[in-house]
């Protein structure tokens, strides 16, 4: 099995060319790379076309609003196998709402504005082409070291903290840390359900 990774992050220099042998190859781009609209393609890149599977892993997110159906066209334009009877495709990613995790209201807030709805996703992916569109909602329980989990919530580990001040993520720590007492064993740890939702298409 081969794969591509597309990855925007990587160091300038990464290797953007076709080696043989190579399992796993990796190119710089982005998303938007892959936009196609109805009156115009998405390139000839060699790593825009000829693939039998896409994942995509807690990225849809970041893809702009109005451009996520082009982006999802261009994606489908360069399946190899637009016959196939089975999912090419699968997102990982979060609900916009309901989410378990131990934040506080204005971060669920901004969560909420910044995540696509699995049912918005699905209306892109059907727009540009995507036929057999699915999404099912995996639950499985998780747990962290409630001291750790606040320490990151302060780092910004997420972007959705990015735009809070340190008072601000002190003072949600704060109301975590209440909040969460009835979830918290006598070891520290913060239980919680973890929530994953799976999209897949052909």
């Amino acid at each position: 099995m081969e794969g591509v990774v597309i990855d925007p992050f990587l160091e300038s220099g990464g290797s953007n060319a076709r080696s043989a042998g190579d399992d796993i190859q990796f190119v710089k781009a982005s998303a938007q790379d892959f936009a196609q609209t109805a009156s115009s393609s998405n390139g000839d890149e060699w790593w825009k076309s000829g693939y039998h599977c896409i994942l995509m892993k807690e990225v849809v997110h970041h893809f702009p609003y109005d451009a996520r159906s082009d982006i999802f066209r261009g994606m489908r334009s360069g399946l190899a196998n637009l016959e196939s009877n089975g999912p090419s495709l699968l997102i990982v990613t979060r609900p916009d709402r309901s989410l378990d995790y131990p934040l506080w209201p204005a971060a669920r807030k901004v969560w909420a504005a910044n995540q696509p709805s699995a049912s918005d996703i699905m209306l892109d992916l059907e727009a540009a082409g995507f036929q057999d569109v699915q999404s099912k909602v995996q639950t499985y329980p998780a747990s962290i070291k409630l001291d750790r989990w606040l320490d990151m919530v302060q780092s910004r580990f997420w972007s959705t903290f990015a735009k809070f001040s340190d008072a601000e993520l002190e003072a949600a720590c704060d109301l975590i840390r209440e909040e969460a007492q009835s979830k918290t064993d006598g070891d520290g740890i913060v239980h919680f359900e973890d929530r994953l939702v799976f999209i897949t298409a052909r």
